[in-house]
């Protein structure tokens, strides 16, 4: 499981991986290459986060389009 704490705007402000993470990875590659913990290459990629704007991603942080147009219609 990763876990992502965002401000308002999306930024990331704390990422982890848990214990499960690991686990589960060993069970699926147990052929695999161990995976470290707090490996910086694995953490690196789970902080490169895409936003879906809802026609496309993006690494800009960003709410969905469909979610906007909902929260202000009302």
């Amino acid at each position: 499981v990763a876990i992502y704490t965002m401000d308002f705007d999306l930024n990331i402000l704390m990422f982890d991986i848990t214990d499960e993470y690991y686990f589960n990875y060993a069970k699926l590659y147990p052929d695999g290459p161990e995976l470290k913990y707090n490996d910086p290459k694995v953490l690196k990629k789970f902080r490169n986060l895409e936003y879906w704007d809802g026609d496309n991603w993006s690494t800009k942080p960003t709410v969905n389009r469909h979610w906007r147009e909902t929260k202000f219609s009302q």
